[in-house]
């Protein structure tokens, strides 16, 4: 760790009355992260790498980069994580249904043909129906 690195470390400590060594450990105590951050803040300032900063806090690089929001990942999606499930209806139009199914039209019944009277030379005639 550089002099200029121990420097801010203490005086943060000071400042922020916490002990020096102690935000070097691994604790997640709200006013020893608000240290780191204002430690990675003025580090970076003066010139200092995220892998630099990280060395001298004992933290990952990506620990860092959150500390300074540098961060370029996408915000999660906030959705919940269960949903109703929805009911499909089959053959149906309400709302409800992810797909409706068109009807499906039917064929009409055949319409009965109209008859007519074939001549012919015999005796009678009959009705036919016609092709």
């Amino acid at each position: 760790m550089t002099p200029l690195a121990r420097k801010i470390i203490d005086e943060v400590a000071e400042a922020h009355d916490v002990c020096p060594t102690s935000i070097l450990t691994k604790s997640r105590q709200q006013r020893l992260v608000f240290a780191r951050v204002e430690i990675a803040k003025r580090l970076r300032a003066h010139g200092y790498t995220t892998t630099q900063i990280g060395r001298a806090l004992n933290r990952n690089h990506c620990t860092v980069c959150f500390y300074l929001g540098n961060t370029t990942t996408k915000k999660p999606k906030l959705q919940p994580k269960w949903k109703r499930p929805r009911v499909r209806h089959l053959n149906c139009y309400c709302k409800l249904c992810y797909f409706p199914v068109e009807p499906v039209e039917e064929p009409a019944p055949p319409t009965p043909k109209r008859p007519y009277v074939v001549a012919y030379a015999g005796a009678s005639y009959r009705w036919k129906e016609r092709a």
